[in-house]
């Protein structure tokens, strides 16, 4: 498989779609199939949907430690206005102090020792082929493993709270991205 350039494929996505896709009609027996692997589908969006909005009910918050303050994906930003994404007013005012931010740990191919980025849900990145795209949100924060002996922190399915200092401000890093939030997070004890 081979990608396209990007003229071509911005010729293609912005082309006009004529009339007869736009309200496409399922006729005649070869119709059935297309049909039943549209119901399929929607039944399986619809209850993975649904038990991740029942797993974030089901499983409230226990109270945050002392001097620890909560932090939403959402609450990253501020509205988008002309001069496009800008950090919220919290965000920089939580800049240097214990946040706690509940999310997943995004799910990717290669990872670079001692971080890993975290979301507000779950996403699995392919970097490896001959077209990857790395379609994380603008939200999601590297999260920095305080133990520089441990290699590559394993990859955890499920939501995850994660404590730790938080960092606010654009940083190469060892992965070769840019990161703009990031979330140190705090020691574990010896055991």
């Amino acid at each position: 498989m081979r990608c396209l350039p990007s003229v071509l494929l911005a010729t293609v996505c912005c082309s006009p779609i004529p009339a007869q896709t736009v309200a496409h009609t399922p006729r005649g027996p070869a119709a059935a199939p297309e049909a039943q692997a549209w119901a399929r589908y929607t039944t399986q969006s619809k209850n993975a949907l649904a038990a991740l909005d029942a797993s974030s009910a089901a499983s409230a918050l226990p109270p945050a430690p002392a001097g620890v303050t909560d932090l939403a994906f959402a609450e990253f930003f501020g509205p988008i206005g002309d001069r496009g994404l800008e950090y919220s007013e919290k965000l920089r005012g939580l800049a240097g102090r214990r946040v706690r931010l509940v999310g997943y740990m995004v799910r990717e191919q290669e990872r670079s020792p001692g971080l890993f980025r975290f979301a507000g849900w779950p996403i699995a990145v392919e970097t490896l082929g001959l077209c990857s795209v790395d379609d994380t949100p603008p939200s999601t924060a590297y999260v920095i493993v305080p133990d520089p002996g441990q290699k590559l922190p394993p990859w955890r399915p499920g939501r995850l709270l994660l404590t730790g200092t938080l960092e606010v401000g654009a940083r190469a890093e060892a992965d070769g991205r840019n990161s703009f939030v990031r979330l140190v997070l705090d020691p574990q004890p010896a055991p």
